[in-house]
């Protein structure tokens, strides 16, 4: 069996027929040839042809019949085009092995452009040199058959449309241009619009110039447009066009030269590669005035060269160049300068710029008058001195007259340009009467000014010992003293007031007074500088003449007190020093008591100053002073007072003082340390102490020295009220020291010492304070420390309690202590037990005035015993103690008998000794008879108890004694207390004795009374001791049984009670 076929049998060559660039109405004719690539013999035949070929494709050839394998034959392909599209179609073939199609495109003209490069650098990628010219193109190509016209714009500015059928002129490489170029700034495009042949390019050339230094980017737009067919849609292309501008060689640092002195030079610099000559020109009309020197010269590579221009100033200068006038009015022109350069397109330019200007300087006053001058004391004005030039000037007051000072500066200073400043001129007389002298001042440019001067020195009524007071340098917080003495010259009393400058820290002491005639008086000068005050001039208000801030007035202005110095004249520099540091010239008014003149009339007076001024009274001073102040001129006040027809000349002298403020190499700290600017000391007040209590206050001296600093503490009373409880010791640099002050009032008083704590260069003065006072305790009930506690009656074993309630009722915080103290008696020896019987909680405390505190009272006793005792005692220091009895019963049964209040204890009133179920009363001493001694007795023997009555009685008295008859109500109960007495006998009431009830029963945690009389008669009987007026005892015995309770007695019968009863009889 043979292979079998697969695929076309004839295959055409080429395989696809392409009619390209084909024009309406004209016949392409195209040869193809199909080989007979099938296995075997084959044939074919053409089919009709599709319906979109059919009328423009025809085929010529001779059919060739069977066609042996791998032969060929031709086919003839017509092609006469009819519409101008593009047609995509197949010619179909039969052959015996199945249809055959070879394909058949046919294409109209087209135009494929396409522009190289988008981003084009024009010039070398080093830059283009500033004034020089670079250039580079861009390619237009077209790829296609369309010839298209091309249209450049810059890239915001819209694309006109192109017209059609405009003429164009062909060129040899296939493009039209025309000459029209397309300025971008500094970039250039020759051509703006051309016309580009089909399958052909164009070449556009681009200029770039730099006129600045850096780089310039540039958009363009080409716009296309196909002439032949308009239907033809082009789109644009965009070009970024980029140079670079590069810097000339040849360049001056400073395209402008100012004239602010007569010579000056113009630097240019070479940053090439080789050596360049420069040329330097100026107008013609400068010439005269401004000289180059030199003209010509060699700027070498990496090098800079100088011209050297120095300006002849000449009164002809302003209209001679009158066409580089700038500004009339200021006296500017300006120049121009051009520097050629060989090689160099640009030349360098440049401006010379200066200014004429005067040299003038005008004084205000242009007179001076010092008016009434003190011997000794110098008298200043105050003189305003102005730069009428745009230079600075020099000036200087040379040979100056004897007593003539001129400050800042001696006389010798420089102005800036059109500043004013304040020269204060001092003037100090040597000998009485008129004085007219002149000052010359003049400048580096020969001109010179005059300034004349007249004055009047007196003698003041007053004098001082020394008008200048240099104070060292003294700590903030410290205190520097002072004294001068002040003088009466004349015969009669004069009264002085100094007036000191406020923020100064200074007092003067007495600062107020009368000196009588030919007397003196010694003045105290304060000075302690706090740390608030800053070196400012004080207030307007408190200036009597102003004065220059940076100058230090040595006197005053005018006559008649006018411009006294109540101000602080510091100076810039020192006003702008550390803050460690302030130093302050002060000058210090002293007003006299007005002397009396011939009567005036309050016309104008005129200073020195040329300023008209009306008399004016000293309440108004300050005002006028703040008012005249203002107005930024010195004036001088001439204060006078209207006295009947008289007018008060006042007289004023002055004194100087320095002062200097530094910082302390000590500082304090600590509780209650508070600084007394008054006394010029630290104060730490310790407050209200207890007489005996110690109070301690902590205080931290702090060392501010780059240095070890010694410490030294002054001794203080050896009454030891105040006592440093450490060792002062040394301070290391910025170190710190703890300083322990204890103070312990001895007595009721206040008290106060200075300690002073030493370093080398500064002291700390600390004033300690304090008050001892009694402290002040309320204990309630208040009657307890009179009368004493009593515990009351409790069962062994149990406890009672109680509660007092201490009150602070000071006026200040105050500790105490509770203590209970056992009580020794010989009478009642308490028992041995293993605890306190009476205890108190708290013990101790603190209590805050108004404060109170409850305290606990607790009653335990371990044995039945019926004379417990203790003493109380509150201790609060400084206060005496409070001390106040404690009494208490224990019981072994529940039903006992309690007595009155005794006012001597019995020994022991008991029988026998071991179970006493005693009495005594309430917070009262028991019966004053003897005991009988201790006898042995049965398990339940009777309890004999001892009554005696309150007091002794006369006969046909009466007195009564109250038992009570207790029933004890313990933790585990209680139960009713029967106690029932025996008839009286016939001898006991014989003898005065009665009882008011002989059977009582008593319930549960109760008591009854039981009240025992005794009347005596009213005659004692014969013989007997009271009948004799002596005193007589009369006794009797009363039977009775206890019953009840818990725990009952130890047999059912119950206790049985016997009452030994006496009362002692006297005779009146």
């Amino acid at each position: 069996m043979g292979r079998e076929f697969e695929g076309e049998a004839f295959k055409p060559t080429p395989a696809v027929v392409v009619f390209k660039d084909f024009e309406v109405g004209q016949t392409y004719r195209q040869v193809i040839t199909l080989t007979n690539t099938s296995l075997a013999r084959n044939a074919f035949k053409v089919l009709d042809l599709p319906a979109d070929i059919c009328d423009t494709v025809e085929l010529q050839y001779r059919p060739p019949g069977h066609i042996s394998a791998g032969l060929t034959c031709q086919i003839t392909i017509m092609f006469t085009p009819k519409v101008n599209e593009d047609i995509q179609s197949s010619i179909p073939l039969l052959s015996e092995t199945g249809p055959i199609g070879i394909p058949v495109s046919c294409l109209i003209k087209r135009a494929v452009l396409t522009v190289m490069p988008q981003e084009l650098l024009v010039g070398p990628s080093g830059g283009v040199v500033l004034g020089e010219h670079g250039q580079a193109a861009f390619t237009i190509l077209n790829e296609g058959a369309l010839q298209v016209q091309f249209e450049i714009s810059s890239g915001g500015q819209k694309v006109p449309a192109l017209p059609a059928g405009s003429s164009r002129k062909r060129a040899n490489d296939g493009a039209s241009e025309q000459n029209e170029q397309l300025q971008l700034g500094s970039l250039v495009v020759n051509s703006k619009q051309g016309m580009v042949q089909g399958y052909s390019s164009t070449q556009i050339k681009v200029v770039f110039t730099p006129a600045v230094q850096g780089p310039v980017r540039e958009q363009i737009s080409i716009a296309f447009r196909a002439l032949t067919d308009k239907k033809v849609a082009l789109a644009p292309a965009v070009v970024t066009l980029t140079g670079i501008g590069k810097a000339v060689p040849v360049y001056t640092d400073s395209e402008l030269i100012d004239f602010k002195v007569y010579r000056h030079a113009m630097r240019i610099h070479n940053r090439g590669s080789s050596a360049m000559k420069a040329t330097l020109s100026l107008p013609p009309s400068v010439h005269p005035f401004l000289q180059a020197q030199p003209t010509t010269g060699f700027c070498q590579t990496g090098d800079s060269f100088e011209f050297a221009l120095r300006l002849c100033g000449h009164a002809s200068i302003w209209e001679s160049c009158s066409k580089f006038q700038v500004d009339k009015e200021a006296g500017i022109l300006q120049f121009p300068v051009k520097v050629t350069v060989a090689g160099q397109v640009l030349p360098v330019l440049a401006s010379i710029r200066l200014q004429l200007t005067s040299t003038r300087i005008s004084f205000h006053p242009s007179r001076l008058d010092f008016g009434e001058c003190n011997l000794g004391e110098k008298t200043g004005v105050t003189v305003q001195v102005t730069n009428h030039s745009t230079l600075p000037q020099k000036y200087g007051f040379g040979r100056l007259p004897k007593g003539v000072s001129i400050s800042p500066g001696d006389g010798y200073g420089m102005l800036l340009p059109l500043e004013t400043i304040s020269l204060t001129f001092s003037f100090m007389p040597s000998l009485t009467g008129p004085y007219n002298f002149q000052l010359e001042c003049q400048t580096p440019l020969n001109t010179k000014f005059s300034l004349p001067c007249t004055a009047m020195a007196r003698l003041p009524m007053i004098t001082l010992s020394h008008n200048r007071i240099q104070l060292p340098a003294t700590a903030i917080q410290d205190i520097c003293t002072a004294s001068v003495i002040l003088r009466n010259t004349t015969p009669d009393p004069q009264t002085f007031e100094f007036i000191v400058p406020q923020g100064s820290d200074m007092t003067l002491s007495p600062h107020v007074d009368t000196i009588q005639g030919g007397g003196s008086l010694r003045v105290m000068l304060r000075y302690c500088p706090q740390p608030s005050t800053a070196p400012a001039v004080p207030a307007e208000s408190d200036l009597l003449s102003a004065t220059a801030p940076d100058a230090t007035p040595e006197g005053t202005a005018g006559s008649t007190g006018a411009g006294a110095a109540n101000a602080a004249d510091t100076d810039e520099a020192e006003a702008q020093q550390e803050a460690w540091s302030r130093c302050c010239h002060w000058h210090i008014p002293c007003y006299l008591k007005p002397r009396l003149a011939p009567p005036q009339p309050p016309s104008p007076v005129t200073s020195a100053q040329g300023v008209s001024r009306q008399p004016q009274s000293p309440s108004r001073q300050n005002t006028s002073t703040s008012s005249q102040s203002q107005q930024q001129q010195p004036q001088q006040l001439l204060p006078a007072d209207i006295l009947g027809n008289q007018v008060a000349v006042p007289h004023v002298i002055h004194l100087d003082v320095s002062t200097c403020a530094v910082l302390p190499d000590l500082a304090l700290e600590g509780e209650g340390a508070s600084w007394q600017p008054d006394r010029g000391l630290w104060e730490v007040d310790f407050g209200s102490s207890a007489v005996g209590q110690r109070v301690v206050k902590q205080l931290r001296v702090t060392s501010s020295s780059p240095s070890h600093l010694p410490l030294f503490a002054d001794l203080l009373s050896p009454q030891r009220t105040f006592t440093v409880m450490n060792a002062v010791r040394p301070l290391a640099p910025q170190g710190q020291s703890i300083l322990l002050l204890d103070f312990t009032p001895q007595e009721c008083q206040a008290f106060e010492e200075v300690l002073t704590v030493r370093c080398p260069k500064f002291r700390l003065r600390i004033k300690l304070k304090g008050e001892g006072i009694s402290p002040a305790f309320k204990v309630t009930p208040e009657d307890v420390t009179a009368k004493g506690m009593d515990m009351g009656d409790v069962l062994k074993g149990e406890a009672a309690e109680k509660v007092i309630t201490i009150t602070n009722t000071g006026t200040f915080t105050s500790s105490y202590r509770a203590v209970v103290l056992p009580v020794d008696s010989s009478a009642h020896p308490a028992p041995f037990t293993k605890q306190a019987s009476f205890t108190c909680a708290p013990q101790e405390g603190t209590l805050a005035p108004g404060a109170s505190q409850k305290i606990t009272v607790n009653f335990v006793p371990e044995v039945a015993f019926p004379y417990y005792a203790a003493k109380f005692q509150l201790m609060v220091p400084g206060m005496q103690e409070s001390n106040w009895t404690m009494q208490g019963r224990a019981w072994d049964e529940g039903g006992v008998i309690v007595g009155p209040e005794y006012r001597t204890p019995l020994a022991n009133p008991f029988r026998p000794p071991a179970l006493l179920p005693a009495i005594a009363s309430k917070g009262a001493q028991p019966a004053t008879a003897a005991a009988p001694p201790p006898i042995a007795v049965d398990a339940n023997p009777d309890l004999q108890l001892s009554v005696a009555m309150p007091r002794s009685v006369s006969p046909g008295e009466s007195v009564s004694v109250t038992l009570e008859v207790v029933s004890l109500k313990s933790k585990a109960g209680g139960s009713p207390v029967e106690f029932t007495l025996e008839p009286i006998p016939d001898s006991v009431s014989a003898a005065g004795f009665k009882v008011d009830s002989l059977k009582l029963a008593v319930p549960a945690g109760e008591r009854k009374p039981l009240t025992i009389t005794f009347s005596a008669p009213q005659q004692p009987k014969p013989g007997s001791p009271a009948a004799l007026g002596l005193s007589e005892e009369v006794t009797g015995t009363l039977t009775g049984t206890l019953k009840g309770g818990v725990p009952p007695p130890k047999t059912a019968a119950g206790r049985r009670i016997v009452l030994n009863l006496s009362c002692q009889l006297c005779k009146h």
